[in-house]
């Protein structure tokens, strides 16, 4: 009885040996970790050994696809190899270039994945029927041997070609033209308000400007040349202490605090200094030019004179100094730039416009010097001649912006 028994056990383990199947313990392995504790070494081996053969594809021409992605997927020969029962793919998406306005398609070939329970790739080949937020298609093909080459995908579904993402960007750009013509209104807006602003301004100051002439004209004088004459005539005074105009102009030189010499010429030197509370330009004139300081301050004092492109005069003055050297004062605006010749000067190039800028500023000042200006009732301005312009007698006032100034050998 004990043989038969033996015989009956040793014949159903040889049976069950021949027909085992290698792969029933896949799902087995599936849930064993590589680091288990407790599970045989050898069998732990021979199961995970056993699933990685069984998941390598053959290569085989029945399974290679057409690959057009990189080297680590798709090797040198753009090709990949698919799973036995899975497909080859050829997938198409929409792209709009926003900046050449225009869609694009983008192309992908390649394998798909063996989905496990359907023995084929059928979520993949299917994914082309819902929707997307881009245009998006896919065909498959089971054949293999590089059928997906030339397959041609589905149509796209739930989509207009070009009409999502267009409407997209033409919705982007109203927004932003919208935005952009707010902006613009705002900007309109603050400059109309800032050219009525200096339109009063110019008005009101001209208003001020024409009383304060109106209560500060002699009203023994009766015509403005004789004014003009008896005023010159006064300031020519030589500081001898006779008349009124010594005591009016010397009150000018005690109002200046002088801060250093900053040129020298011919005629004398220019100091910088402080003038009731404005910084100044003094010119300084020797006594054998007295006839230059005279003709430069009575121009200065020509009607209608003031421009932006003429230096601004400021006063004039007689003074003695402690040697009791008589000195002749012309004083101006100061400016930081100096003159052209010393902006020229510099080591930093002058760009084009700059240069076209420097110089209409120049010809702006000497074309108002040339022209007649008849102004209301008899004040008119004459035409004045420079005669003598060169860099050293332009002043640059700010950048791209010049003065014509030195007009001691002017001529009305």
């Amino acid at each position: 009885m004990n043989i038969v028994f033996l015989f009956l056990l040793v014949f159903g383990f040889s049976h069950c040996a021949v027909d085992y199947d290698q792969y029933d313990d896949e799902d087995l392995a599936l849930s064993i970790p590589k680091d288990a504790v407790g599970v045989p070494k050898e069998f732990r081996r021979r199961v995970l050994k056993e699933m990685a053969i069984r998941q390598k594809p053959n290569d085989i021409p029945k399974n290679r696809c057409y690959c057009n992605y990189d080297e680590s997927i798709c090797g040198k020969n753009m090709t990949c190899v698919k799973m036995d029962g899975a497909a080859c793919y050829h997938a198409v998406e929409e792209k709009y270039n926003k900046h050449e306005k225009r869609m694009e398609t983008q192309h992908k070939w390649g394998c798909a994945t063996l989905e496990r329970g359907s023995g084929a790739s059928h979520l993949t080949c299917n994914s082309w029927r819902a929707a997307h937020h881009s245009p998006k298609s896919i065909g498959c093909c089971y054949e293999g041997n590089f059928c997906n080459k030339d397959l041609v995908p589905p149509p796209y579904v739930h989509h207009h070609k070009e009409k999502v993402l267009q409407e997209e960007d033409n919705s982007y750009n109203e927004t932003n033209s919208s935005f952009n013509n707010v902006i613009n209104g705002i900007e309109m807006f603050f400059i109309i308000i800032a050219v009525g602003m200096i339109a009063f301004g110019v008005v009101w100051w001209a208003y001020r400007r024409r009383s304060r002439s109106a209560k500060e004209k002699p009203v023994s004088l009766s015509t403005e040349s004789s004014y003009w004459d008896e005023k010159r005539a006064m300031m020519e005074d030589s500081g001898s202490g006779s008349g009124q105009a010594a005591l009016l102009q010397r009150t000018v030189r005690q109002d200046l605090t002088i801060i250093q010499t900053i040129g020298q010429g011919r005629y004398g030197e220019v100091r910088k200094a402080l003038y009731r509370g404005s910084y100044v330009a003094v010119k300084t004139f020797y006594t054998t030019d007295e006839d230059s300081w005279k003709n430069e301050r009575d121009v200065y004092q020509t009607n209608m004179i003031n421009h932006e492109n003429i230096l601004q005069f400021v006063a004039a003055d007689i003074w003695s100094e402690e040697d009791s050297m008589t000195k002749m004062l012309l004083i101006t605006d100061y400016h930081e730039l100096g003159s052209l010749s010393d902006y020229l000067c510099r080591e930093e190039t002058l760009t084009t416009e700059e240069a076209l800028r420097l110089i209409h500023s120049c010809l702006c000042g000497i074309e108002h010097l040339h022209a007649s200006v008849q102004g209301t009732g008899s004040f008119r301005k004459p035409e004045i001649a420079h005669r003598d312009i060169k860099s050293k007698n332009i002043i640059v006032k700010r950048p791209n912006v010049c003065c014509i100034a030195d007009l001691g050998l002017a001529l009305r």
